[in-house]
């Protein structure tokens, strides 16, 4: 029996002829959906990702981001900011965020509300998110333990926060404006305490937060409590 070899050319037709024939889908990590962000920052502005513990909004995620915007809406956005103690959020348009995650995806469109945008917020109006820098990003375990409070500090000078960083659930989302932070420190910097087999729970305004790995450094102090979630993260 003879074995026919394909030529070059026929294997180029097959091959062709295959792919142009084949509808491949576009595959994602995670399906896409609406992942709501916390909006807050003066002179930079930062996204804070609000998670859960299940799939696909089991992710931390803290970026730099900016506005792109018609110019009457970031007018009011900047009104809104230097009247009010409010923070603001963002729904964006259905996304995988592990796309965002790995940097594949620098820009998203996203509606910007006043207040939550699931809890009564007021509506502005349309913007494009444009990814700066990603601070921060972890896809959450609900069985992770939390034998020390971490926190993640960030920001610049005159303008420092510190976000809980999420371990197993029961747990809570909070964003903290702090001061006190050292100008040699390279940020962003994880501080840890000590739990001393307590539970952690959420910090308060004039409560300080030390470092038990640096216990020479200087502890920073809790300026006011920007956002606290707890009911999404207890299941």
């Amino acid at each position: 029996m003879k074995i026919k070899l394909l030529v070059p050319a026929m294997l180029t037709f097959m091959f062709t002829f295959l792919f142009a024939n084949t509808t491949i889908p576009v595959v994602y990590a995670d399906p896409p959906a609406t992942h709501g962000m916390l909006i807050f920052g003066e002179d930079n502005t930062y996204a804070s990702h609000l998670p859960m513990f299940h799939r696909p909004h089991d992710y931390q995620l803290l970026m730099k981001v900016s506005f792109n915007a018609a110019p009457e809406l970031l007018a009011t956005y900047e009104e809104i900011k230097e009247s009010t103690s409010s923070y603001f959020t963002i729904a964006p348009t259905p996304m995988d965020l592990t796309q965002v995650i790995s940097g594949r995806k620098k820009s998203f469109l996203a509606t910007l509300f006043s207040g939550h945008f699931e809890r009564d917020g007021v509506l502005l109006g349309a913007v494009t998110v444009q990814v700066e820098q990603i601070i921060f990003s972890k896809r959450l375990d609900p069985y992770e333990q939390e034998d020390s409070l971490e926190h993640i500090v960030f920001g610049v000078e005159g303008e420092y926060f510190a976000a809980h960083l999420i371990k197993g659930r029961p747990s809570f989302d909070q964003i903290l404006s702090i001061n006190g932070v050292e100008r040699e420190n390279v940020l962003p910097l994880v501080i840890s305490q000590n739990l001393l087999g307590q539970n952690a729970t959420p910090a308060k305004v004039g409560e300080i937060l030390e470092n038990s790995a640096l216990p020479s450094s200087t502890p920073a102090n809790v300026l006011s409590v920007i956002y606290l979630e707890e009911e999404e993260l207890s299941h």
